[in-house]
């Protein structure tokens, strides 16, 4: 039994000089679909498990504004994740997303990123909590063909979790850096 699905969409795109906007309502119904169970194997790897049937339905927002000097960018989403069987959430499936930026002339930006808690198994016993990230860039180009740039991220020094596994009755979490610094040197040829 391959996986299949039926995927339903309905979205708007808005493009101007100015901003650029697309809105995208979505409905998916899946058989036989591959879903990660968040349980380790022997070779600490996370197994796929055939889920009968489950649907994943939602709404997703991106947009792009643009004035002569200032960008704004939101990307969003909201999505409910169920497998039929159970009436559980698929794991590694959060409700929420979302991620903000403000930047000038796309040479120096904040952001903001933010996405909801999530099961990390097909029970939903074990939960990885929201993550929330403040980063900042700056680029600068001194010559035509060489580009410096400097990221910070995790300003706050949030303790995020992006991934974890269960093993019987004990989760495992991969716990994100903490504030650093990231600079990178770009030679174009």
């Amino acid at each position: 039994n391959k996986e299949q699905v039926l995927d339903f969409e309905l979205g708007y795109d808005l493009r101007k000089s100015w901003i650029q906007a697309n809105i995208n309502l979505f409905y998916m119904d899946f058989r036989n679909e591959l879903v990660t169970t968040g349980e380790l194997s022997p070779q600490n790897f996370l197994p796929l498990h055939k889920q009968k049937d489950s649907y994943r339905t939602g709404v997703e927002l991106s947009s792009e504004i643009k004035s002569r000097n200032l960008g704004f960018i939101v990307r969003g989403s909201w999505s409910k994740n169920i497998l039929k069987e159970t009436k559980k959430t698929h794991p590694f499936s959060p409700t929420w997303n979302f991620f903000g930026e403000v930047n000038y002339r796309s040479l120096v930006g904040i952001n903001f990123s933010y996405r909801s808690e999530m099961y990390m198994d097909l029970e939903n016993r074990y939960t990885l909590p929201e993550a929330i990230n403040l980063g900042f860039y700056a680029m600068y180009r001194p010559l035509k063909n060489l580009e410096l740039r400097l990221d910070i991220f995790n300003m706050t020094n949030r303790l995020n979790m992006s991934w974890g596994s269960v093993d019987g009755d004990v989760a495992y979490y991969l716990v994100d850096s903490p504030f650093n610094i990231f600079g990178r040197v770009r030679v174009y040829l």
